[in-house]
């Protein structure tokens, strides 16, 4: 059973690893923002107390991360694939602030979830008071297909019963972004080659307020938790120098970086990064590293997810130009990139270009297909 936590603290361990209005949005995925400047230096800037940013964030491969918070929409889509079963081989609980009801229309298996139906924005609340165990199955749910098999959910990026594993399994579709990659996506500015204090593109913090009135869902405070059901994206004005909404306030955001207390007892807990709705604008410098524990929820805790770069090479390798037929251009197409060392002259997927590709890619061409 997930457990409750209330306190945040500096991780002193050591890192192991206005809003218009809107139709509900999609439960796709993202969209994503691809994130280059490959082999950036780190954090240059001044540290805080617990010495956690010096050098980091610097991040040597491309990788996508999500412009904006996990939402309801694409939440509910992820629990009705999971509350479908009532066998449940591990604890997936529901989160403490979302926009979401139980479907009275569904009958059974299970049960299921719907935006709620009195209010279109309802979809695009973000999703908090979640624990990183169900961030990692919800990422294990993704690179999985979105299949209802409940197998999809305990592996396939991260083992969730394995708490000592360091980071995502090789070949990752979707994961919870590093220490480095949510830092680097937040705070450096590729354009100037600097790393900003703030996650707004400033060294300054972002003025609190309504949208409308203020640049972030920080330091302020509605009736019944209200500042945790702004939609995501009230604030297209105030973007990472990435393009990403939301870095300051809404909701703190999880890692999938392992911070180790040698204890006694032994403790494994996860990174997590920025600031949160109601918080101080404050913890907006330098992503205000904390810990917490796996299987621990607090009201704020949120998720962004990363992807991987898409591919653009040719999903069928005896059609390499992708032209839907399979012809003698494509052998220009192939023995031009193998020359070259390029990627996707790599069809048999070994890491590396040589002879063997060859030998594989005659082997699809002349069956005339995959």
């Amino acid at each position: 059973m997930k457990k409750l936590g209330l306190v945040y603290f500096a991780c002193a361990v050591t890192l192991v690893g206005g809003g218009a209005a809107h139709a509900q949005p999609s439960a796709e995925p993202g969209p994503f923002i691809t994130i280059g400047s490959v082999g950036n230096r780190g954090w240059d800037r001044p540290d805080v107390p617990t010495g956690s940013l010096r050098g980091r964030g610097a991040v040597a491969y491309e990788y996508r991360i999500a412009e904006g918070e996990v939402t309801t929409a694409q939440w509910v889509a992820f629990i009705n694939a999971v509350y479908v079963h009532t066998n449940l081989p591990i604890d997936v609980g529901l989160p403490v602030f979302w926009g979401a009801e139980v479907d009275p229309t569904y009958s059974g298996p299970g049960m299921q979830f719907r935006p709620w139906v009195g209010d279109p924005q309802a979809g695009r609340f973000p999703v908090t008071g979640i624990t990183w165990l169900e961030a990692a199955m919800y990422c294990n749910w993704l690179h999985n297909g979105r299949s209802e098999d409940l197998a999809s959910i305990t592996n396939g990026v991260y083992d969730v019963f394995d708490p000592t594993q360091e980071t995502r399994h090789p070949g990752a579709r979707y994961w919870i972004p590093s220490h480095d990659e949510w830092l680097k996506a937040a705070y450096y500015d590729p354009a100037a080659d600097r790393w900003n204090l703030y996650s707004t593109g400033s060294d300054q913090p972002a003025p609190g307020g309504l949208p409308g009135a203020g640049d972030a869902n920080v330091a302020f405070r509605l009736p019944d938790y209200g500042e945790y059901r702004i939609p995501t994206g009230s604030y297209p004005q105030t973007r990472s120098p990435w393009g990403l909404l939301d870095t300051a306030g809404s909701a703190k955001e999880f890692t999938e970086t392992l911070c180790f207390d040698p204890g006694p007892p032994v403790f494994y807990l996860r990174a997590i990064m920025g600031s949160n709705a109601g918080g101080p604008v404050e913890e907006d410098y330098g992503g205000s590293l904390g810990v917490l524990d796996p299987d621990t929820f607090t009201l704020y805790m949120g998720l962004r997810i990363a992807a991987a770069v898409e591919s653009s090479c040719a999903a069928c390798a005896a059609d390499y130009d992708g032209s839907g037929g399979v012809d003698g251009d494509d052998i220009v197409g192939f023995f031009g990139d193998w020359q070259q060392g390029a990627e996707c002259a790599d069809v048999d997927d070994s890491g590396g270009v040589d002879g063997d590709d060859i030998a594989s890619f005659f082997g699809v061409w002349q069956a005339g297909g995959c």
